[in-house]
């Protein structure tokens, strides 16, 4: 058999990879591993290696024939039991695939069923661990609940003594869970909402003394205001230094005099009733109690407290002394409330300036100036019922005049000429005035026992009235004329009595309408009351209400409609002339 050339040797020197010479690597290179192993052996030499390599190689294909055929038999049983396991194996792995994915089903479903059973006893175990919790932190968390309802009720001594239960447990709260935490922060922000109710309260002045104390009671135990009584003091002195403000600012303008002092009074009062027991209370604390250690103050606000108390003394007594005149009943009603409160405010200990102060302002106010005020009205008292009787004797004859010239026929009978009736007209005025003339000299002595008998011509009534009036106003002006009360005292008696004129014009000109239209007397009349209208209008403006002017205002109106005409205007400026011209003479004759 030939044989293939020899390869050339490789040089040993030649590098090669140690793995491509390794049998156990997968880059294993036999030509190479054949080149390195036999790189230094001849060609005889490998001739006979591979000659004795092709004999074992025959060997051992006979010796694997001969076991081959000696074992036959068994290679086959084998074979098939092989092929019989492979079988079982296959089909086992079949069954364990399913009872594997059976056991994925079913471990499905037992967490799908299992796991509200589970999540449940988990929520039970966490349930009972918190009942536990709560219902040894219930009397802490209960706290809050009765704060809050204690608040509504507006029980502000029962919520002091929970809150003061809720922070002596802070040890025990320190370790809440933060949810719980919110719960006792609940209870501080009612605390904190209560505090500010009370002292809300604090500044209203219609909270009586009682519940102010017991509102100081309760915001010393709450702890949450320094210095409760000071607190206070200073609201109430804010409130009293505003509403002052206010009083003797631009809204004094508003209120009269009375109101003004019943307010200064009020404060007055509100001093004696309660604010200054607070400040002897704050001035004369004892040491070593809670109060002490709450209300202590400095002597910067010592000094602050007395003098805000005296300055708004001070100036309630400046407002009742202005508002005090003129006096009259109810204003000396009010001064003596405000004297009797002044004197029952007592020494406050360590309180030297302010009670030094107090005793001036009794000395000056409740003695010096109580006693001049007191004879000031006393004096305007007795002048007040003198000018009333003056009045009053006065009144009664006017109001005789009047009612008998408004029960006389106003007109005497028209039955004359023109010019008879023009004569007598001017004898009747001129009788008039020289009966004025008299009579303004015996008018105090003959007014109040009038007796005269009424005349018939109107005019002549019309100007008795009218001197009446004016010797009244008169008489009234020179005996009180410097008072203040005196045009009110005038203007009591002339008020009804020009209404009582207003009321005879007009009944006279609802007369009318009895009198036939054409009738001379009807124009002459109307003419008569038309100029009577104007001139009382004109003559007796100062001395008739508002109404009386409006009245005669009407009864004008309607005259003038019932008589019209160029003629009839003349007519009326003339006879008003005369009126004017004799009204001239009459105040003349006042006047000598």
């Amino acid at each position: 058999m030939p044989l293939d050339p020899p390869t050339k040797a490789l040089p040993a020197s030649t590098a090669y990879n140690p793995a491509e010479i390794d049998l156990s690597t997968a880059s294993f290179n036999a030509a190479r591993y054949l080149a390195v192993t036999h790189a230094n052996t001849s060609f005889p030499e490998l001739q006979t290696a591979l000659d004795e390599l092709r004999k074992t190689t025959s060997d051992k294909t006979a010796q694997l024939k001969a076991l081959v055929s000696a074992h036959f038999d068994q290679y086959l049983s084998c074979h098939e039991a092989v092929r019989a396991l492979a079988t079982d194996v296959s089909t086992h792995q079949r069954e364990t695939e399913t009872l594997v994915t059976d056991m994925q089903n079913l471990r499905r479903v037992a967490d799908a069923s299992l796991a509200v059973m589970l999540q449940r006893a988990r929520e039970q175990r966490r349930i009972r661990h918190t009942l536990s919790v709560l219902a040894r932190l219930r009397p802490i968390l209960e706290l809050t609940g009765k704060m809050r309802a204690s608040l509504r009720l507006q029980d502000y001594d029962t919520l002091a003594v929970d809150y003061a239960r809720l922070k002596h447990q802070n040890s025990r709260i320190a370790n809440l869970a933060p949810s719980l935490k919110r719960v006792v922060t609940a209870g501080h922000e009612t605390a904190a909402t209560a505090n500010a109710e009370l002292l809300r309260r604090l500044e209203d002045m219609s909270v009586s003394v009682t519940d102010q104390k017991r509102v100081i009671n309760v915001l010393t135990a709450l702890g949450l205001v320094e210095k409760p009584i000071l607190t206070c003091l200073t609201k109430q002195f804010e409130y009293l230094e505003r509403k002052l403000v206010e009083i003797d600012g631009q809204e004094s303008s508003k209120l009269g005099s009375e109101e003004v002092m019943k307010e200064c009074v009020a404060i007055v009062g509100r001093f004696r009733s309660g604010l200054w027991g607070f400040i002897c209370e704050l001035f004369k604390t004892p040491a070593g109690n809670a109060a002490a250690t709450s209300n202590a103050i400095t002597s910067v606000e010592a000094e602050r407290v007395q003098h805000q108390a005296w300055s708004i003394l001070s100036t309630c007594v400046k407002l009742l002394e202005h508002h005090a005149s003129p006096p009259s009943a109810p204003l000396l009603k009010l001064l003596t409330e405000a004297f009797r409160q002044l004197r029952c405010l007592k020494k406050c200990p360590n309180a030297a300036t302010l009670n030094a102060n107090i005793e001036q302002l009794n000395e000056f106010f409740c003695y010096k100036f109580r006693t001049t005020i007191t004879l000031a009205y006393l004096e305007q008292n007795v002048e007040t019922k003198c000018m009333d009787i003056y009045s009053s004797t006065h009144s009664e004859p006017l109001q005789r005049v009047l009612h008998a010239g408004a029960a006389e026929e106003p007109l005497q009978s028209h039955t004359s000429s023109n010019s008879s009736r023009h004569s007598s007209r001017t004898n009747t005025r001129t009788g008039s005035a020289s009966l004025a003339v008299q009579e303004s000299v015996q008018v105090p002595a003959t007014i109040p026992t009038v007796s005269m008998s009424m005349p018939s011509d109107p005019r002549q009534y019309v100007f008795n009235v009218l001197l009446q009036l004016i010797t009244l106003r008169s008489e009234v002006e020179m005996s009180v004329g410097g008072y203040p009360q005196c045009w009110d005292y005038v203007r009591s008696v002339t008020d009804p009595l020009t209404a009582a004129l207003a009321e005879f014009l007009q009944d006279s000109m609802r007369g009318l309408d009895n009198v036939s239209s054409a009738s001379i007397l009807k124009e002459w009349k109307c003419s008569h009351l038309l100029v009577e209208a104007r001139f009382f209008q004109l003559a007796l403006n100062d001395l008739m209400a508002d109404g009386t002017k409006t009245q005669l205002e009407t009864v004008e109106k309607q005259l003038v409609q019932a008589k019209s005409g160029d003629q009839a205007n003349a007519g009326h400026v003339t006879l008003l002339n005369q009126m004017k011209h004799q009204t001239k003479l009459y105040l003349l004759a006042l006047q000598q």
